[in-house]
C-alpha cells in the first residue's frame, strides 16, 4: 500500500467519523467484522469450552483489496466457540 492509498483511507475515516464496536461469536479461526475497519484499536476475545481449558490469541488483522480491515484470523486451543468484541474507526460495509 503506497502513501495515497493510506491518505485516502485516513481521509475516509474522518470524513465518515464512525467509531464502530463489532461483536459476535465464532466457531472457526475467521472472524468477519460488520464494518470496514481504516483502523482497529482493539480486538478482545473470550474463549469457552464446556470442559473449560480453552485458549486463544494470536489475532491476525487482514486488509482487502481496498486496505480496509475485514477480517480477523485466530488461533484458538480447545475452543467450543469464541466471544470477540472489535472496536475501531471505520465505515459501513
Amino acid at each position: 500500500m503506497n502513501v495515497n492509498d493510506v491518505e485516502r483511507l485516513i481521509a475516509t475515516a474522518q470524513h465518515s467519523g464512525n467509531a464502530f464496536i463489532d461483536c459476535g461469536i465464532v466457531t472457526g479461526t475467521t472472524i468477519t467484522f460488520k464494518h470496514k475497519f481504516v483502523s482497529l484499536w482493539m480486538v478482545m476475545l473470550t474463549p469457552w469450552a464446556a470442559a473449560g481449558g480453552a485458549t486463544c490469541g494470536g489475532v491476525s488483522w487482514n486488509q482487502d483489496e481496498d486496505g480496509f480491515y475485514t477480517t480477523a484470523t485466530i488461533e484458538s486451543v480447545g475452543c467450543d466457540f469464541i466471544g470477540w468484541i472489535a472496536i475501531g474507526t471505520g465505515i459501513s460495509a
